[in-house]
């Protein structure tokens, strides 16, 4: 839900999510913290400094804006070249998937289970056995770790992540190791890095060789091209939309015992 002093300037922002068919990530990121937002927006490359901390115009800036948002840097290559129309969050999920290689049909349900679930496995591995040993402990003795697994049906691995971060509701805590497992992802992308210094190796060339440089400047050019169109910006992405199940898995779990963990 909206929050209620945002008053009459969070109906835009929203009814622009209702129509983009991105309305659950924007209200996930409404209900953020401003420090998490920032934190988002800064690994995306969005600016929001001039937003005033609203929580509506930082979410749909998140989401929205060109070149950088969370809706184009999911777009394949021909939508880069003929913006048409922007993704949709199911559509951002099953790309997403697509690109870890894990299965990329379903409900969004199901997907952004599937998806958190990848992360999971890849970013509890770079943990310590104690601190392993502390998530599975307090997953033995808090009411809403048992719902959590019960209604979302999560792993071990799953559960930890949940529990690791839950502590002081820190949604974004995830979000700097999901990025370094997407780093490691991108190098499957070989090829579309080998054409970027194909083109730049090109253009060095024809600088050196002037009677060559018509020929070699289309060929640059048509590498550029190439390079454009096979590279992935998933690797920015993928982190996001963990974070942003993450955050939704989390808030879920906590309302039921919401006075429990008060009194911790």
């Amino acid at each position: 839900m909206l929050r209620r002093r945002d008053g009459l300037r969070s109906l835009p922002a929203r009814r622009h999510a209702e129509r983009e068919g991105v309305v659950r990530p924007f209200e996930i990121l409404v209900s953020m913290d401003p420090d998490s937002r920032a934190r988002i927006a800064a690994h995306l490359g969005v600016r929001i400094s001039h937003l005033e901390e609203d929580p509506s115009r930082e979410a749909w800036a998140i989401l929205h804006r060109d070149l950088r948002g969370m809706q184009a840097r999911g777009h394949v290559a021909l939508e880069r070249l003929l913006p048409i129309r922007n993704i949709t969050w199911i559509e951002m999920l099953r790309r997403t998937a697509r690109w870890l290689r894990i299965p990329a049909d379903g409900t969004a349900t199901e997907l952004e289970r599937r998806i958190y679930e990848a992360f999971a496995d890849r970013i509890v591995a770079t943990w310590r056995p104690e601190e392993i040993s502390l998530c599975d402990a307090m997953a033995s003795v808090q009411p809403w770790v048992l719902r959590l697994r019960e209604r979302l049906a999560l792993s071990r691995n799953g559960v930890r992540l949940a529990v690791g971060t839950f502590a002081t509701m820190s949604w974004t805590e995830a979000l700097g190791v999901g990025a370094a497992v997407a780093s490691t992802l991108r190098f499957r992308h070989a090829s579309a890095r080998a054409i970027a210094r194909g083109a730049t190796w090109l253009d060095a060339v024809a600088r050196r060789v002037p009677p060559l440089r018509p020929a070699l400047w289309i060929a640059a050019q048509a590498a550029a091209l190439a390079a454009m169109v096979l590279t992935t910006h998933h690797d920015r992405n993928a982190p996001v939309v963990m974070t942003l199940v993450l955050q939704s898995f989390q808030t879920a779990a906590a309302e039921p015992t919401v006075h429990f963990w008060n009194s911790v």
